[in-house]
Order: C-alpha cells, then structure tokens, then sequence
C-alpha cells in the first residue's frame, strides 16, 4: 500500500525518458479532488548519465528530503515484458530498478 502524505496526498516521481534528455517532476496527487499538482520539474542530458537510474539519484540528492510513493516513467523504446531498451541509448530499464533506487517501492512503464 502507497504512503499517505497528510491526509490525502500522495507523491509519484514522473520520468519521460527520451532519446537525448530525461525530464523527471513530482505529481502530487491528491486523493479528495484527483487534481494534480506537477513540481520540481528538472531536465537532465541523458549523454552525462550511464543509466537511468543515476538520473534518478541525481535528482533525488538535488531534491534533498523528497518523499516518493511511487514511480511512473514514460520511455522512448521498446517495451518487453518489464524491461524497456532504450532506442537512442546503450540502457535497459527494468521495472524493479528505478523502484529500488528511489526507494518507493512501486514502478509502472508505459510505451
């Protein structure tokens, strides 16, 4: 079960995953309402990264002290089972690794 934050929010990292640049926000959502809030939007060259996942770390010690609940990430590539290969890039993306790395404990991909 995802975290509450207060009494009817919840935070879902967001990734849209492109063939040069990775942009990455929080959707804070809110479970009253279903309106969404979009902060902490950054942008990141994919080329300075070996993976996605050091993209999310980068954020994530930029955005000191954020709390996830949850991950949801867009990619430019070809979707197979749990794993996207990245069609401009030498990264697959599984599932359960962005996960692990923010430590939110729930990933969903969609093409």
């Amino acid at each position: 079960m995802s975290k509450v934050i207060g009494p009817r929010l919840l935070k879902t990292l967001v990734a849209d995953i492109g063939g040069t640049n990775s942009r990455l926000a929080v959707a804070i959502t809110s479970r009253k309402d279903s309106k969404i809030e979009l902060t902490n939007v950054l942008k990141f060259k994919n080329s300075d990264f070996k993976n996605f996942e050091e993209i999310i770390t980068k954020y994530l010690s930029i955005k000191d002290g954020l709390e996830i609940n949850r991950m949801c990430v867009a990619a430019a590539g070809i979707v197979s089972k749990s794993t996207v290969e990245m069609s401009n890039l030498n990264w697959k993306i599984t599932v359960s690794s962005p996960s692990n790395c923010c430590k939110c404990g729930k990933g969903f991909y969609y093409k």
